[in-house]
C-alpha cells in the first residue's frame, strides 16, 4: 500500500507543477518456474494476477489525483485485474555477487496482460538490462549499465498509467521523485565507480541518464534527456 505516489502526467515534457498525489493498493500473487541453463544463466516462466485499486493521496499539498484527471488516464478506475504470463532470461557471470569486480549481469524480459473482467487493458511489453563490472586496480571497478524497456497496448486498449515505462523509480535514473517521468518507453545508462574503503564498505561515484519517449525508436531527443550524479 504505497499512499504518497505521485503523478506529473506522461511524456518528457511533465512539469513539477502540476503534480498530483495518489495511493496504490496492489496485490500480487505470482506463480514461476525455473530452468537452469548452465551454472550462470536460467530461464523463468511465471504467470501473475495483480488486483489494483488507486485511492486519495496522503500528500495534503499537493490534489489528489482522483479529483483532478478525467476518465482520459487510464488506470485511475479501482478494482483492476490484471493478468499476467511471461517469460525472464538472467545471466550472472560476476565473480563475487554483491561485490563483483567482474563479469555480467544481463536480465531480458518479455510478457503479455490481460485485463480479468474487463476489455479495457491489454497490453506486452519487453525489456532488456545489461549491466558489466570492470576491475581497474585494487579492488577498484567501474560498473556500466544500459536499460531500455517498451511497453505496447494491444490495437485499441490501453495500459494502466501505474504499468507504464517509469523514470525515478531507484532501479533507474536517482534523484527524482518516484514517477517523475512516465511513458510507454524508456531508454537509460548509468556508470558507477566503486571502491572499498573498509570491511564490507564500499564509497561510490555515479551518473545517471535517462529518458522516457512514446517511441524511442522514433521520438528520442538528446535535449530532453535527464541527468543526475552524485555518491554515496
Amino acid at each position: 500500500y504505497l499512499n504518497e505516489e505521485a503523478f506529473f502526467g506522461i511524456g518528457p515534457d511533465t512539469d513539477v507543477a502540476d503534480e498530483s498525489s495518489f495511493a496504490l493498493e496492489k496485490t500480487t500473487a505470482l506463480a514461476e518456474l525455473g530452468l537452469r541453463l548452465g551454472p550462470k544463466a536460467a530461464m523463468h516462466g511465471f504467470l501473475q494476477f495483480e488486483h489494483s485499486n488507486i485511492f486519495e493521496g496522503q500528500e495534503e499539498d499537493t490534489p489528489p489525483l482522483t479529483r483532478v484527471s478525467s476518465d482520459s488516464i487510464p488506470g485511475v478506475q479501482t478494482r483492476i485485474k490484471i493478468a499476467t504470463v511471461g517469460l525472464r532470461y538472467a545471466l550472472d557471470s560476476r565473480d563475487l555477487p554483491g561485490r563483483s569486480t567482474t563479469g555480467w549481469e544481463i536480465a531480458v524480459h518479455a510478457s503479455y496482460s490481460s485485463q480479468l473482467g474487463g476489455e479495457q487493458f491489454r497490453y506486452w511489453s519487453l525489456s532488456a538490462d545489461a549491466q558489466k563490472t570492470v576491475h581497474l586496480f585494487y579492488r577498484r571497478t567501474l560498473v556500466l549499465r544500459v536499460f531500455a524497456e517498451r511497453v505496447r497496448p494491444l490495437s485499441g486498449k490501453a495500459i494502466p498509467f501505474f504499468n507504464l515505462s517509469e523514470l525515478g523509480r531507484r532501479e533507474t535514473i536517482r534523484g527524482f521523485t518516484r514517477g517523475r517521468f512516465r511513458d510507454n518507453d524508456l531508454l537509460m545508462a548509468s556508470v558507477e565507480y566503486r571502491y572499498p574503503i573498509w570491511h564490507y564498505f564500499d564509497a561510490v561515484l555515479f551518473c545517471d541518464v535517462g529518458q522516457v519517449s512514446p517511441d524511442i525508436t522514433r521520438k528520442l531527443s538528446l535535449q530532453k534527456f535527464k541527468f543526475a550524479f552524485g555518491g554515496g
